[in-house]
């Protein structure tokens, strides 16, 4: 074999393992700057706990006479509850269990009850725990001959425009056309 033809072999062995070695080394360094980019970016998705990104202050005030009224869900009742802190107010706050829990136990508990539903309508909700608020319950035109058509899991949600939330309706139960 000619030198020159075992130099060009070794060089070119030499650069492809030098290209595959930056190819691995370009993966690496990709992956460590989405994982950190990550930390720092909010989840997308969002959890039914939480109501992080739902301003209270910017929903219009619902009217007890309207027959859209949440107690729960009006801000004005709970505007002393209110107390901003900035980060070392923050820091203060959260060293401080006792207090947390004093304040949690100050929000009011407005969860629906089984018996506020009308009888045997169990099937159309997916999860038993999982129930519209009474009072903001969302009642569908009645169909005659089949009983308790006029319920769906859904509530209206006062605010400018006219929304309403669904609350993990089965697939066979969505009837939005009778809204």
């Amino acid at each position: 074999m000619d030198t020159g033809v075992a130099i060009a072999i070794a060089l070119a062995t030499i650069g492809g393992l030098c290209c595959l070695a930056l190819l691995v080394l370009q993966i690496i360094v990709h992956r460590r700057r989405c994982q950190k980019l990550h930390m720092y970016m909010p989840s997308r998705k969002l959890s039914l706990a939480s109501l992080d990104s739902i301003a209270l202050a910017n929903m219009s005030r619902s009217r007890p006479c309207s027959g859209l009224y949440n107690a729960g869900m009006d801000p004005s009742d709970h505007a002393e509850l209110s107390h901003p802190l900035d980060y070392q107010g923050l820091k203060n706050m959260c060293s401080d269990i006792e207090r947390i829990y004093d304040e949690f136990q100050l929000l009011p508990n407005v969860t629906p009850k089984h018996s506020d539903l009308p009888m045997g309508v169990e099937e159309k909700n997916r999860f038993i725990d999982v129930l519209p608020t009474p009072e903001t319950r969302v009642k569908l035109k009645t169909i005659p001959g089949e009983e308790n058509s006029d319920y769906i899991n859904a509530n209206f949600i006062s605010h400018k425009h006219s929304f309403f939330s669904l609350s993990s309706p089965p697939s066979q139960i969505i009837k939005i056309v009778t809204i």
